[in-house]
Formats: structure tokens, sequence, C-alpha cells
């Protein structure tokens, strides 16, 4: 709620300072199972969310019609989704330890398709998970305050 959202209803990040990183997966029909790939990218997103450690993700799951069977129950239509986008946050928390609180999963079934459906391709483009990790500031010493800076020291020279 009190969220200002873009036209996907991602949350808008506007013109101020900090981070905004998408991340997309794409699965196999009929699965949950992030592959490596999409798991070193995942691991990029997470630096960036331990870094800006106030930062926060929205991970949407999708599916197509033709995965969404006959045996969902009226109270999980969107479960395959569902647990696409939970089998991402879930690697952030058991892989990275991001806070759960900070991560928040939605499954929406086949109901925001960017592809058509009617060829193959598309089908396996609408089988993914959409993430945006955003951290937003007004100045860039409010940044400062919100970004963990790691940095190697060395021993002084004699």
């Amino acid at each position: 709620m009190n969220i200002v959202t873009d036209e996907r209803g991602c949350p808008f990040t506007g013109m101020g300072i900090g981070l905004k990183m998408e991340y997309r997966a794409f699965f196999a029909k009929g699965s949950s199972e992030l592959s490596p790939e999409y798991q070193l990218e995942l691991d990029k997103v997470a630096a960036k969310l331990q870094e800006y450690y106030t930062a926060t993700m929205r991970i949407e799951g999708h599916a197509t019609t033709d995965e969404i069977s006959a045996t969902d129950t009226a109270l999980q239509p969107n479960s395959l989704a569902r647990n696409r986008a939970l089998i991402v946050k879930n690697y952030l928390i058991m892989q990275h330890q991001i806070d759960p609180n900070r991560l928040s999963a939605f499954g929406f079934g086949a109901e925001q398709p960017i592809a058509s459906s009617d060829t193959e391709e598309g089908k396996s483009m609408n089988r993914r998970v959409y993430g945006v990790a955003t951290a937003d500031f007004d100045t860039e010493e409010e940044m400062s305050m919100h970004r963990r800076v790691t940095s190697i020291t060395t021993e002084p020279e004699d």
C-alpha cells in the first residue's frame, strides 16, 4: 500500500540516488528449478543487496496457461509461479543471508505475459521470474549512511 508503481506494478524509484537493479530468470516448462546461470546473476544482485543493506527486492513469478493444470485448487491457481518466486527469495536468504523482511515474493500465474503464448518461444519467455531491487536516497550523504563499504587495508611500508 501507498507505493507508487510503474506500468508493470514495480515500485517506481524516481530521480533520487541509489540502487535499481533488475533480475530475470527463465524456467523449463513445469519447473521451478533455478539453473546455475541464473544463480550467478542472482549472486550479483545479492552482493548489491548486501552493500545497500536497506534495499528491498520485489520478486514476481510467472507461468504459462498450459502450466496451470486442473490439479491446482481454486485457492492456489498460481502455485508454480509462486514457487518460482519463492525459489529466488529462498536462494537469497539461504545462500546470502539476506533478511527475509527485505524480500517480497508474488505469483502471477499467466496473468501478465510478456510474449504471445501462441508459440513455444513466447511460452518460454513467459515462464519467468522478474525481480527489482531498489534503494532510494535523496542525497549522496544519505546514501553513504545506508551503504556498507568494504576496503582492503594494507600494512604500512617500513
